[in-house]
């Protein structure tokens, strides 16, 4: 029975090592599918974001996108990449600074706070899908005084923003559409 055992044991440890002469053993395929199914989904997890739509199927004329996952930047992105390195120099609007009336610091209500009116009558902070209509960007981009705004460029006392970083801006404003 030992013996039985060791075989056994040697026998299965073969088949996850590679050994083809293993694939006579009763367990062989299973094995192989098991890690064919593993591998597909492990490729698959690395191509996409992670979908938690369940697979259905839509009749989607050809010349229309049947992808209809954003493609802008998160906000979650945006902060990190934006916010946080160029936005909290001299308690401006992080750590619970809220210069100009704005805190940036990430929680649940940020969209919010960023969706809503800002210090200029009529132009909101961020205009959905029209970064040119966002007081967020005109303040990034040196054109917030002509549609009325006041103080400086942002973010103060920094160079402004190059053009990847009001590219990132622009583009999570626009995948807000």
């Amino acid at each position: 029975m030992r013996h039985r055992l060791l075989a056994l044991t040697l026998a299965t440890l073969a088949v996850g090592c590679g050994d083809d002469e293993s694939d006579t053993t009763p367990d062989a395929g299973a094995d192989a599918a098991a890690d064919a199914s593993s591998d597909a989904s492990a490729d698959a997890s690395t191509d996409a974001v992670a979908d938690t739509e369940p697979d259905v199927a839509v009749d989607v004329a050809p010349d229309v996108a049947a992808d209809t996952e954003p493609t802008g930047p998160t906000l979650a992105e945006l902060s990190e990449r934006i916010f946080v390195p160029t936005c909290g120099g001299l308690l401006c609007h992080l750590n619970g600074s809220d210069g100009g009336g704005l805190s940036l610091d990430f929680d649940d209500t940020l969209q919010a706070r960023l969706l809503g009116p800002s210090s200029v009558d009529g132009i909101p902070l961020v205009t959905p899908g029209s970064p040119d209509d966002s007081y967020l960007y005109l303040k990034l981009t040196d054109a917030y005084v002509a549609v009325g705004g006041e103080g400086e460029q942002m973010p103060f006392g920094s160079r402004p923003l190059g053009t990847t970083g009001l590219q990132l801006v622009a583009d999570w404003i626009n995948s807000l559409e």
